[in-house]
């Protein structure tokens, strides 16, 4: 839950900004999330109540019904189906009223796609770096790895004559009509390829093919699987390639285009080293635990992750222990064993097709920026 104030400005953007409380920005997170109501719709009020006395307590008591709510669904329902996903929104549409007083309106209540969670993203930390201006200050893309999905978003030149699904234009005028904040943006998304559907399939794949031995996983740890034991050798090369594997599915259909994406999503030509890339959500979650955040270092991030991964997992166990914000980001006995080489993976797949290595950045940046979110 985020809580905003929102003021107008004549002939510009409106200005957005996150209320705060001592300083801080009002903001709380829950978990899990929306999708976890998939057989159980009914409870997802009861669920999401306390998050509305939450922004109730920052609002003045006059202004909570002038206050719209907006809840946007993304990857982790997207992957249910459509009957389970319209269920649990249908239940929020005509629920909520009885709970609060702040504006509900259905529209606002929905489930997006994923470009469009890219885009939201890419507006985001556009917005928050000041780049919107009428002095054409050039933006900044975005990657954004979740829990279910990938997003990468970027503006594209305006001579740029690439034509597909994925290409947006967008009018960020306060009425629509200033042609002082047209963009072109290119906004695709990886649904699958988040940290932990990533590991579900990569935890699938070693099942399907009987192996008692995971390569992503740290010497001495074991885990069941399936009903199968399975133990970790900690080799990080071999982790790559079955990953690799894994995301480069040879079944699918080949790209016609002359550039692709993985999952042979056509890619415009234009050469990214000119685009600074911000890399958010796991991308900065897994730098940042090993020192790495900032200006991406292949060199740096690379040496820190296969030494970590060459200890054993009781090593590990102890290192975790002993530092609170790792233990945080590290939030089952597991999760690792996935995130790193498949971020890793991502991030070669992006700069296969341009020399895009010195532009890329896993970025907190300001106080804010820490909790930056499309919504």
């Amino acid at each position: 839950m985020f809580v905003y104030t929102l003021r107008p400005k004549y002939g510009g953007l409106t200005a957005i900004d996150t209320l705060v409380h001592l300083n801080e920005p009002i903001v709380k997170k829950v978990s899990p999330g929306l999708s976890t109501f998939a057989d159980r719709p009914d409870e997802v009020i009861e669920y999401i109540t306390p998050l509305l006395r939450f922004a109730e307590e920052h609002i003045p008591a006059n202004k909570i019904s002038e206050t719209n709510l907006f809840i946007f669904a993304t990857a982790g329902m997207r992957l249910l189906p459509e009957l389970k996903q319209r269920k649990i929104i249908e239940n929020l549409q005509t629920g909520l009223r009885s709970v609060t007083s702040l504006r509900i309106i259905d529209s606002n209540i929905r489930v997006i796609d994923g470009a469009w969670e890219g885009i939201y993203s890419w507006i985001a930390v556009n917005y928050i770096l000041g780049r919107f201006s009428r002095e054409d200050k050039p933006t900044v893309g975005m990657i954004d790895m979740g829990g279910a999905s990938v997003q990468i978003a970027f503006e594209m030149p305006k001579t740029e004559d690439f034509v597909s699904k994925d290409v947006f234009a967008i009018n960020l005028g306060p009425d629509g009509s200033q042609n002082d904040f047209n963009y072109k943006i290119y906004s695709t998304t990886f649904l699958g390829y988040g940290a932990n559907e990533g590991l579900k399939k990569y935890e699938a794949s070693l099942v399907s093919r009987g192996e008692s031995e995971d390569s992503c996983a740290p010497k001495g740890h074991s885990k069941t699987i399936g009903g199968v034991a399975v133990k970790g050798s900690g080799q990080w090369d071999k982790c790559l390639t079955r990953l690799s594997s894994l995301i480069d599915d040879k079944t699918e259909p080949m790209c016609e285009e002359q550039t692709c994406f993985l999952g042979y999503v056509p890619a415009p030509t234009l050469n990214l080293s000119t685009v600074q890339l911000y890399g958010f959500s796991e991308y900065w979650y897994t730098t940042s635990s090993f020192g790495a955040g900032g200006e991406y270092d292949f060199e740096k991030f690379t040496s820190e992750v296969r030494k970590f991964c060459g200890k054993d997992w009781v090593d590990i166990q102890k290192f975790l222990q002993s530092t609170t914000v790792v233990g945080d980001i590290f939030n089952s006995d597991s999760i690792w064993t996935a995130v790193h080489p498949l971020t890793q993976h991502l991030y070669d797949e992006f700069k296969r097709y341009s020399n895009c290595k010195r532009n890329m950045g896993f970025l907190e940046e300001p106080r804010f920026i820490r909790h930056l979110h499309w919504n």
